[in-house]
């Protein structure tokens, strides 16, 4: 498994990279792992341009009632990404590394 550090404050914290290091030692990408990646890369991420718009739309589609509650619901958004999707995912991806690299790092307009 691999953290995908996103530059937030609080995961930059002493305690907090200690706790990510021991859980995930040399497995983390970005802030203070061995696979550097910029922080807020939202064109490259995948987290941002699928995953949390998915969850998102699946967990909060009604308030919670309880921890418990908002645990299950993000189980259940995160069991319906099929293999499918994740190719899916995977094309896009890597189109847009290949426009990255097109403009030559440059911002990429909103796709």
């Amino acid at each position: 498994m691999w953290f995908q550090h996103d530059g937030a404050p609080a995961h930059k914290s002493a305690p907090s990279l200690t706790l990510l290091r021991s859980m995930f030692q040399a497995n983390i990408i970005g802030y203070g792992g061995l696979v550097e990646w910029l922080p807020r890369p939202p064109d490259l991420n995948p987290l941002d341009f699928f995953l949390w718009g998915l969850s998102k739309s699946n967990v909060y589609e009604a308030e919670s009632v309880s921890r418990v509650d908002l645990n299950n619901r993000i189980l259940s958004a995160v069991r319906c990404i099929t293999p499918v999707m994740l190719r899916k995912v995977q094309g896009e991806f890597q189109s847009r590394v290949r426009l990255c690299i097109v403009v030559q790092g440059r911002h990429l307009e909103r796709m």
